[in-house]
């Protein structure tokens, strides 16, 4: 049950302190509804069941409004992870239960960035390879595109975010290539891809396939 707040706080370190009270009074009193995890304004509730999920919740807008806060009500809902394809996102991630592979009578929990994390990647390498940055030389800005996909990528890495991952590639190489093109005064990708392919190192191009760390999967039934 991902309920995420509206506070009058300046910064996460401020929520922290501000709401250390909402934790305390949930692990004293309100713990069997369901495990509470958060940071800053944003958390996530899990109940074993929804009659628990409702209560949860309801517990949560006193508590909040003891500290003169109150739900966001749009970003605020009850997922049943049992029923497919229903998941919630959270601090980046999309969490939702999937069957797995040796028996897909049972479940796992999956995490993966969720579609607006992609879309502020993609945004993000948009702007480090917009056409206002031509003149830039190609081996800066393809450095200028590594540390961001380390960062993002050290972020994201925990998981199951290889379908991610490659498709953040994919469109981060055809970005540069059409950047190289612009760069040689053509508007084909082409052009810019045979010289990130002909530098048989992509001009040292970091690639996020690869890169995630799978956490040991507890199936549940």
């Amino acid at each position: 049950m991902p309920a995420p707040r509206r506070a009058g706080v300046a910064s996460p370190l401020l929520a922290n302190v501000y709401l250390d009270r909402l934790d305390q009074a949930w692990q004293a009193d309100y713990r069997r509804l369901g495990e509470l995890t958060r940071y800053a304004d944003d958390l996530v509730i899990v109940c074993a069941t929804r009659e628990r999920a409702e209560a949860a919740l309801a517990a949560l807008e006193r508590l909040l409004a003891e500290l003169g806060l109150e739900l966001a009500a749009a970003k605020t809902r009850i997922v049943d992870l049992r029923t497919p394809d229903q998941g919630f996102d959270f601090l980046g991630y999309h969490f939702r239960m999937l069957p797995t592979k040796v028996n897909p009578r049972r479940t796992y929990a999956a995490c993966w960035p969720s579609r607006p994390a992609m879309t502020a990647a993609r945004d993000r390498v948009r702007a480090l390879t917009s056409p206002d940055r031509i003149g830039r030389p190609a081996i800066v800005v393809v450095g200028e595109v590594n540390r961001f996909l380390r960062g993002w990528g050290a972020y994201f890495r925990h998981g199951n975010s290889t379908r991610q991952f490659h498709h953040l590639d994919q469109f981060v190489f055809e970005r540069l290539a059409r950047f190289i093109a612009r760069k040689h005064g053509s508007r084909n990708w082409r052009r810019g891809m045979i010289d990130l392919v002909e530098s048989r190192t992509t001009l040292g191009l970091y690639r996020l396939a690869g890169t995630v760390r799978y956490a040991s999967a507890h199936a549940t039934r």
